[in-house]
């Protein structure tokens, strides 16, 4: 097909862009690729090679696509099929490595499958159907993640690790490579293994996003009373841990997160997990 439609954008020879896709100025693609008739591409983003991009997906700005990426493709999710697929939408200055995939979403998911702005996927990450990953989440080499997983802000998924359906990692946690994840995993903290342990806070991030030390110490004394403390049941300390401390941010992210955004258990160090606690939210 003639590339005359486009204005200002750079298609290689070698790649095929349907006439009914939208590309914005500025935007390059490289040798090889495929583009699909319902997919919306914004400004200046690079495609290197090799990426294909097909159903009802749209792109923001500034994106670096590298290599063998594969977007919006059916999910394998065998409820449906791919007439049935939803929408995949990416922000803007997304870094998306080689090998990457990411699904549709589903009827099932209630805004497809969405990336927000600063995310940065390494290569063979999988993103499956109905996923949401928040801005400025890290997911490292080779991260999988089940339909319907939640990646809350700046946080930081480890190599190689496999995240269940419906999981939900809170806001700057950070997740050891190798692991398992079944369990919810509160924000600021670390979670670990294969099973799943909660490992303590995530201090070294907390610092590097300049989180202030009177933050800091409230997330301390918040983890210790509903995670360290054995004075009564987990709805218990929780809601003793509400009467002191609710009202600071950075406690009421905690226990938003517990009573509202956790969809399982709650992940907790392994001597809690392997308790008779009332954990059942």
């Amino acid at each position: 097909m003639s590339n005359e439609k486009f204005i200002n954008v750079e298609i290689h020879p070698t790649s095929f862009v349907d006439e009914n896709a939208e590309i914005g100025e500025g935007t390059k693609i490289g040798p090889w690729c495929i583009i699909g008739p319902n997919v919306k591409i914004g400004k200046n983003n690079v495609l290197k090679s090799n990426v294909i991009i097909e159903g009802k997906t749209t792109i923001g700005d500034e994106n670096l696509i590298h290599q063998f990426v594969i977007i919006g493709n059916k999910s394998h999710d065998l409820k449906f099929t791919a007439e049935q697929a939803t929408t995949v939408t990416i922000g803007n200055h997304c870094d998306i490595r080689e090998f990457t995939n990411i699904h549709a979403g589903t009827p099932n998911g209630p805004k497809g499958t969405w990336i927000g702005n600063n995310v940065f996927l390494m290569s063979h990450t999988h993103i499956g159907h109905d996923c949401e990953v928040r801005d400025g989440a890290l997911l490292s080499q080779a991260t999988t993640l089940g339909g319907e997983v939640i990646i809350q802000e700046k946080a930081i998924i480890g190599g190689c690790s496999a995240i269940h359906q419906f999981c939900t990692i809170g806001k700057y946690a950070i997740v050891g490579g190798c692991s398992k994840i079944t369990q919810d995993v509160i924000p600021f903290s670390m979670s670990d293994g294969n099973p799943q342990s909660l490992d303590g806070l995530n201090l070294v991030g907390l610092k590097r996003n300049k989180f202030s030390l009177e933050d800091i110490r409230t997330i301390k004394e918040v983890y210790k009373a509903l995670f360290i403390s054995d004075e009564g049941l987990w709805s218990e300390r929780l809601a003793m841990a509400k009467s002191v401390y609710s009202g600071k941010p950075v406690a009421d992210e905690i226990f938003n997160f517990i009573e509202h955004d956790s969809r399982r258990i709650i992940c907790k160090p392994r001597n809690k997990n392997n308790s008779s606690d009332d954990s059942t939210n």
